[in-house]
């Protein structure tokens, strides 16, 4: 590994482990590890084992990492193999996996600590999937067993795209239980590539935002936070807006970028807008013009039709998130975040922008994300214990996106 490298490593392994970057004495004690011909497995267990036994460690939230698992990985780099054990936590796996060991052979699981809750397993097996190689498997799966149950591992690997076989083992002639990747005919690409406003944060498995790749200031990348997600951040854009040239946001100007230099043609895309929409701008229009919420919800579900009609690519699947959290807040002090109107106002314009989209988007054979219904109250308040803020889902809430997709589309992220 070089230097650049080693550092990006470092600093990912002290966001999971203390939640900040390194100070410039931790860095440098740590880049003092990487030699030649150490195996980097061994590097990141020293320097992870040193971070727990800090005493800023100590001084955290014991759910700093609660979902730490730790994994013996078969490495292969050239064709020198060399077996090491790894700690990866969740909150950012594919990231410490692809820095320190890219693809692997195996996955041998050892052993597990912190929550095992169905999506945590989830989020753990995408992970371990985009990171075998194409003949690769997860042995160990009696451990999955005896921690998270047999039938939530049986859902979870069902979820993430895996099949499990039976291998006679020579010597001893005893059979191992194994986890291997399955194929799916759903032609969807294995990163979903989300383009949009700030709730693409939670798609690609951040709660804040830090983290994000500058990409020629068009847009913050988040990428290694949820295996098979990339999301693109441009910006508080408006789904009106996006059929337009000159906006303030330069949404319109930034998308096309990003699909020319930075999405391959082959992608499958996500659009995430139409929040900021609803919150604000559907309500508020409505009650300018003097005309229904649902007519000015209207209007902008159109506009963003015709936008996804005019991007559209031959080689590319097109998915829309649709919004799904309606605000219970009347303001909130973050201009940023501009709020108008009555709470069943912002309902009734989220839910004619939603029927609208879904309706139309089927039309076009362009797959919907729709969560609103199951992250809200008959009412349509939104669950307090999926949410961050007034605003933005957490990652808690990520469990009801695995169950949502087919297991076609899943299969391949």
């Amino acid at each position: 590994m070089n230097q650049d490298l080693e550092t990006e490593l470092i600093a990912a392994l002290y966001r999971s482990v203390l939640g900040r970057s390194p100070d410039p004495i931790g860095l440098m004690n740590f880049l003092g590890l990487f030699r030649p011909g150490r195996p980097v497995g061994q590097v990141v267990e020293q320097i992870v084992e040193s971070l727990l036994k800090s005493e800023e460690f100590r001084k955290r939230r014991p759910t700093t990492i609660q979902s730490a698992a730790f994994f013996e990985c078969a490495i292969q780099e050239g064709t020198v193999g060399a077996n090491n054990r790894l700690a990866v936590s969740a909150s950012e796996p594919t990231a410490l996996l692809r820095l320190a060991a890219r693809k692997v052979d195996r996955f041998i699981v050892e052993e597990l600590v912190g929550g095992n809750s169905l999506h945590r397993l989830v989020d753990l097996l995408f992970f371990m999937r985009s990171s075998l190689r194409e003949y690769g498997h997860i042995s160990g799966l009696d451990r999955f067993n005896s921690f998270f149950g047999t039938s939530v591992v049986q859902r979870a690997l069902s979820m993430a795209g895996f099949g499990v076989e039976h291998v006679r083992r020579v010597p001893g002639n005893s059979i191992e239980t194994r986890a291997t990747p399955v194929e799916s005919a759903s032609g969807f690409s294995n990163k979903l590539y989300v383009i949009g406003d700030s709730h693409v944060r939670f798609l690609a498995g951040r709660d804040d935002a830090t983290g994000g790749k500058n990409l020629d200031n068009a847009a913050l990348q988040y990428e290694g936070f949820s295996a098979g997600f990339i999301g693109m951040h441009i910006g508080p854009a408006l789904a009106f807006n996006l059929n337009r040239y000159g906006t303030k946001t330069r949404a319109r100007e930034k998308i096309e970028f990003l699909l020319e230099r930075h999405v391959p043609r082959t992608a499958t895309i996500a659009f995430c807008f139409g929040e900021i929409d609803c919150r604000y701008h559907v309500c508020r229009q409505a009650e300018t013009g003097g005309i229904s919420v649902a007519e000015a919800a209207g209007n902008v579900a159109y506009e963003y039709l015709e936008f996804l009609d005019s991007i559209e690519r031959a080689e590319t699947n097109r998915v829309i998130y649709l919004p799904c959290v309606v605000t219970s807040a009347d303001d909130w002090p973050d201009p940023e975040f501009p709020i108008y109107g009555t709470h069943v106002a912002r309902v009734s314009a989220m839910l004619e922008f939603n029927r609208i989209m879904k309706s139309e988007a089927t039309r076009r054979g362009i797959y919907v994300i729709d969560l609103l219904p199951r992250l809200s109250d008959g009412n349509y308040f939104p669950n307090p214990q999926f949410m961050i803020d007034p605003i933005h889902l957490s990652q808690d809430a990520r469990f009801v996106l695995h169950e949502l997709f087919p297991n076609g589309f899943m299969n391949n992220l």
